[in-house]
């Protein structure tokens, strides 16, 4: 059976951010962003404004755990919690957010295989709320507040691998209310199989086989 090299990564390069964002008439009051790896736990940070009351919590990691030149892994964990109280009358649109993003842009020379996968999901919420956990390879494949695993074939050339996690909550209406959402959940994203480079003990082992057969004929003989 003939075998298949793995594709060259022939470039690469990532960009992370996570963050907290409460928004009253559309207005941003609070904010937290951090470029790759994140490492970092923001802890409860409440705004009260217009007589709304938004609050929000986020934990974040993000790390690309190994690269060569024909395999790339990330992977990373998304915890966040958003909440709004509304509490006046007026034509306000509160909103408290947490999200997380991390996204690898590649090139590989041959068709390879990416496999992305999120899990460890759990969720939960009341009220009006919105919970995304979004895995995507060039196009979206999972859009949900749920666990996943998916392999796709890229073909040569430039790619977008990407994970991002939201929770929020807001409320719309003129009647006092609250609205929480939680999302909190693991990602992987793979870039080449790690099984189709040999380590170097298999090749060493693969190595001492040969010879021993040579031996082995040599003596035969």
């Amino acid at each position: 059976m003939a075998s298949v090299a793995p594709a060259t990564i022939t470039s690469y390069i990532e960009y992370a951010g996570a963050g907290a964002y409460h928004g009253d008439n559309y207005q941003q009051y609070y904010n937290y962003t951090s470029s790759p790896p994140i490492n970092f736990a923001d802890p409860f940070t409440t705004t009260s404004v217009y007589g709304d009351t938004m609050s929000t919590e986020v934990s974040a990691v993000s790390s690309i755990t190994a690269v060569s030149s024909n395999y790339l892994h990330a992977q990373g964990q998304f915890s966040g919690y958003a909440s709004v109280t509304y509490g006046h009358s007026g034509a306000s649109a509160p909103v408290a957010e947490t999200y997380m993003y991390d996204e690898v842009f590649f090139s590989v020379d041959t068709p390879t295989l990416v496999t992305v996968s999120a899990f460890g999901t759990s969720s939960s919420s009341g009220g009006l709320t919105w919970t995304s956990n979004v895995l995507l390879v060039d196009n979206t494949v999972q859009d949900a507040a749920a666990d996943g695993t998916y392999s796709i074939l890229v073909d040569v050339g430039y790619h977008l691998v990407y994970y991002e996690g939201i929770a929020e909550a807001y409320y719309q209406t003129d009647a006092p209310d609250q609205s929480f959402s939680s999302l909190s959940a693991s990602y992987d994203l793979q870039i080449s199989d790690p099984g189709s480079v040999p380590e170097p003990t298999s090749l060493a082992a693969v190595g001492l086989g040969v010879l021993s057969l040579i031996r082995r004929k040599r003596n035969q003989s």
